[in-house]
């Protein structure tokens, strides 16, 4: 059983690292000079800041303050913060901060670093689990305080969604076949709790969706009450490598389930797993990966699957009588 799990955690992150996404094409936002923002909430996206912003919350994305602007209250997710102006109070979930200039308050990384450049002034206190770099010259007039960790950089990619986009038809298909790959293996390690999950969502698909949402919303709620202390936000990275888990298990589910049901359609009865699987999985992946916009399908395993490879993992624990 430890040897499936090993096996588990390193395909987990290898495949999930290939998956085609198109989030960092955006281009960057930009607060201009001598513009006043009261509040900005943005997702997914770099930001560049020109001017004074009172409050800024990202959730994924680096962020830069040039030396003209000027920012309150910073609130990062996971993503890159490089400082060459000013700022009073800086969290950032994963991810780096580089102080150039000056920073009236308080610094906390919850999972990174801090990088402190010659003539840099910090006023307030530092809080980091990771490490703390200090260049000569600068200066901290709080307290610093840092935990030391293993480098765990990756995570910061995997929660910024920082992944090239497959463009040639070739990484298109290294895309597909990885996921192919990765889907297949869950089904061939565990055919029993696969089956677990077959069961629950060809008899009860309305049950596994509600369950499906309710388990969003609760991951969701869960990181958001983390992220609100420096040592709980740690723990983000865990519980988004378990929801990528059981999203990938919900998936091999789902497929599984639908090429039984197409098979039943002509008349194959009893077929095997692993060809009910590659019946429904590959065409679907095809069109995931090749067809501009396929990576919605995705979200058909996740509000379907999500719930019914959590029966199968957890059959006897029950969640609003679902």
């Amino acid at each position: 059983m430890r040897i499936k799990l090993v096996v588990l955690t390193v395909i987990f992150f290898f495949g999930f690292t290939l998956l085609p996404n198109s989030l960092n094409a955006e281009s960057p936002y930009i607060v201009k000079k001598g513009s006043v923002v009261e509040e900005l909430i943005l997702s997914n996206v770099d930001v560049n800041i020109y001017g004074y912003v009172k409050t800024l919350n990202l959730d994924s994305g680096d962020v830069k303050i040039f030396k003209e602007g000027k920012v309150d209250d910073l609130r990062v997710g996971a993503g890159d913060v490089e400082i060459y102006g000013e700022a009073k109070d800086i969290e950032v979930g994963i991810g780096k901060v580089t102080v150039y200039g000056r920073v009236r308050g308080d610094i906390k990384v919850g999972l990174g670093s801090v990088i402190l450049k010659s003539n840099s002034i910090v006023e307030g206190d530092i809080a980091v689990v990771g490490k703390v770099k200090r260049e000569e010259g600068s200066i901290v007039k709080g307290d610093v305080e840092i935990l030391n960790l293993p480098n765990l950089a990756f995570l910061k990619d995997i929660m910024k969604y920082k992944v090239s986009t497959p463009k040639s038809p070739t990484s298109k298909l290294i895309t597909f076949f990885v996921l192919l790959f990765v889907l297949f293996l869950i089904l061939a390690l565990f055919p029993n709790a696969t089956k677990r999950g077959i069961d629950y969502l060809s008899t009860k698909p309305l049950n596994s969706f509600l369950l499906s949402l309710i388990l969003i919303a609760l991951a969701i709620g869960i990181s958001i009450l983390l992220i609100v202390t420096i040592v709980g936000i740690i723990l983000v990275p865990l519980l988004a490598i378990g929801a990528i888990a059981l999203y990938l298990f919900g998936s091999t589910i789902f497929y599984t389930t639908i090429g039984k049901q197409m098979l039943k359609l002509i008349n194959v009865e009893d077929p095997s797993l692993a060809i009910s699987f590659l019946v429904s999985a590959v065409p679907l992946l095809l069109i995931e990966v090749f067809v501009p916009y396929g990576e919605i399908i995705s979200l058909v395993p996740l509000v379907f699957g999500f719930g019914a490879g959590f029966k199968a993992i957890f059959p006897k624990l029950t969640i609003f009588n679902l």
